[in-house]
C-alpha cells in the first residue's frame, strides 16, 4: 500500500511490489510512505512478503520518506546493509 497524508493512494495488484509503488508515487509525490505485509490468508509457506535495500531504494529515490512492515510477517533481506543505508539518508522502516 501507498500512503500520503493518511489517504490510501495506491495498492499493490497482480502487477507486484515495485510497479505499485512507482504508480503510487507518481500519483502520491514527493513524501509518499509505503507499507507492506500479509494479507489475512496468505500463504506463508509460498509467498512470504519480503524487503531489502532495492526496495527500500526505490522507495527513497521516488521521494518517499518511510517504509512500514508487519514486523511478524515480512522477511527483512541483509539488514545491517539497510541500517546503514536507511541511517545515512534519514529515511525510515518501522516495524508494526
Amino acid at each position: 500500500v501507498v500512503l500520503k497524508g493518511g489517504a490510501v493512494v495506491a495498492l499493490e495488484g497482480l502487477e507486484g511490489t515495485d510497479k505499485c509503488i512507482e504508480r503510487g508515487a507518481k500519483l502520491a509525490g514527493k513524501g509518499f510512505v509505503v507499507c507492506k505485509g500479509a494479507r489475512a490468508n496468505q500463504d506463508m509457506r509460498v509467498d512470504v512478503p519480503t524487503v531489502g535495500l532495492r526496495t527500500v531504494n526505490l522507495i527513497y529515490s521516488l521521494g518517499g520518506r518511510a517504509l512500514a512492515v508487519d514486523g511478524k510477517r515480512t522477511y527483512i533481506l541483509n539488514r545491517k546493509n539497510l541500517e546503514v543505508f536507511c541511517k545515512e539518508r534519514n529515511f525510515s522502516i518501522i516495524s508494526l
